[in-house]
This record gives structure tokens, sequence and C-alpha cells, in this order.
């Protein structure tokens, strides 16, 4: 999905942002953000949103020596889906369906995103996620991926972001001995590195990175193992819009789940779905 005009504004808090939590003095504050609105200006419209976030923060750690931005936040992150997991794996073990509410919850996870949420509060995280438990889903879209899940030999999970992460544990459980676990290639806003999904107990599952910092999935930049996973994986499950904004209009060689909440207007209009709900949609199929 290339950026669209609604898209400068989310991306100009995020570099604002950005900005301001750097340097001694206004004018060095400015002097950067005025460096990644001149890129985005003179590039944005020819690329997906996920490619601007990984050359903005180029720009941003060139010029700090800063190479994680969101470090603090995400170690914050982590630390509540930490202690939410064994609630919710205890909410898993007495469903009925566990997959199902695993699922449900993993998307619940979504809502931890200071990439579209830079003023997020981690206390409100347990509220929000919860909810999605009640939120209505589509149930046709629902059964039909937990049939791909179960027939699957080979799957390929893309994670999204820190503390989420930890919820996604909740479905990768379930298909241990057939998935592997995708993470970015390098810090990218708020998303899973393969730091991060250490710290997040994912060491025990086979993790391959997209070698960028793009806040999704550049296909012309990923190393190789990623590509096999990618290209080769019975079935494809990624997390969060940045995935979407990648893969929905140039990835049809699998098939394909996205799961996430929608938290972009830009998103909510394209798929004409209301805003914060939340989303299972095949691709590929």
């Amino acid at each position: 999905m290339k950026l669209r005009f609604e898209c400068y504004h989310c991306i100009f808090k995020m570099i604002k942002s950005m900005s301001s939590d750097v340097g001694n003095s206004d004018r060095e504050r400015s002097r950067l953000l005025r460096e990644m609105l001149d890129f985005l200006v003179k590039n944005g419209e020819n690329m997906i949103p996920p490619r601007m976030t990984l050359e903005t923060q180029r720009i941003f750690t060139r010029e700090t020596g800063i190479a994680d931005p969101y470090r603090e936040v995400k170690i914050k992150s982590t630390k509540l889906g930490l202690e939410l997991l064994e609630e919710y794996r205890q909410i898993v073990k007495n469903s009925e369906k566990p997959l199902e509410t695993a699922i449900k919850i993993a998307i619940g996870g979504n809502i931890i995103d200071y990439g579209i949420y830079p003023d997020f509060q981690l206390s409100d995280a347990k509220h929000e996620i919860a909810k999605v438990l009640d939120m209505p889903f589509d149930q046709n879209a629902l059964d039909d991926l937990i049939e791909r899940i179960n027939k699957a030999e080979r799957i390929f999970y893309v994670l999204d972001n820190c503390g989420e992460a930890v919820l996604d544990r909740l479905v990768l459980e379930q298909i241990q001995d057939k998935v592997t676990v995708g993470v970015r290639g390098a810090p990218a806003l708020n998303d899973v590195t393969r730091l991060d999904a250490s710290e997040s107990g994912l060491d025990e599952f086979h993790i391959v990175d997209s070698g960028t910092g793009a806040s999704g999935i550049v296909l012309d930049q990923i190393p190789d193992d990623y590509r096999d996973a990618l290209y080769n994986s019975d079935l494809v499950i990624t997390k969060g819009i940045g995935n979407f904004e990648s893969l929905e209009e140039d990835f049809k060689e699998r098939p394909l789940y996205f799961l996430f909440r929608v938290k972009c207007p830009v998103i909510a209009e394209l798929l004409g779905v209301p805003m914060h709900s939340v989303q299972v949609r095949g691709h590929n199929l």
C-alpha cells in the first residue's frame, strides 16, 4: 500500500516525537525534524509506509547515533506482556476453543503500538486486550484460518510490536512443531527484533529476521532464510498494520492471513470497516 496523503499526519507525529526526545536545544531538534520532513516530502508518494519509517529512522540514527530510539518503551511493553502472560494462558487453557481464544488475545495485544499511539499508556493495555474477547469477529474467516493452521505442515508467523509478541506466544505454543517466526532485522519503532524476541521468551522458536529496520516487510531486501519462510510455507500469518501495508498489494504467492486492530483511518476507509475493529483477513486464498 503506497503512502497516501492522509498518512503524512501520522508520520509527522512519529518523527516529531523522535526529534523531541533528543538534543540539547530547540535548534538541534528542529534541524533533525526538518531533515526527516524533507525526505518525507521528496520521497513519500513512491513508498509504502514501512519503507518510509525505515528511511526516516536511518536519518535519525545517522544524525544522533541512537540506533534504537524506542528501546525503553519496548522493554516496558515486554515487561507488561510478561506480567499478563500467565493470566491469559489460563484463559486459553480453560477455553473450549483454545486456538481461537489464543488468536483473539494475540490480536488484542496489537493495541500496544507506540508507532501509532506515541502517548499510549501501558496501564490501559490490560483493559483494551480483555475487551477483544467480547468484540465481533468474522467467524467464517476465523474458522477458515484455524482449519488452514491445522492442515498446514509449515507456517510462517510474522510478529509486530513488543509486548504484543509475548501474547503471540499463546498461539505459537500450539503450533510450535511447524512454525517459523519472523522479526525485524534492525530496530523499527517498537517492533520486535531478535533481541526483543529473546526478551519476550521466544528463544525456543525458530526465528528469522527481515534484514532491515522497516516497520513491515521490504520484499526486495529480505534475506534468503526469511524469503524461504515467506514464499515456501503452506500458510503465512502476519500481525499488525505495517505487515498489511507491506504485503496486501505486492504479495500474491502464498495463502496469507492478516491479524490486526484497525488503528488507522486510512486502513479503515480502505477496508470499509470501523476504527478499532478486529480484523482476520484472508489473502491469496
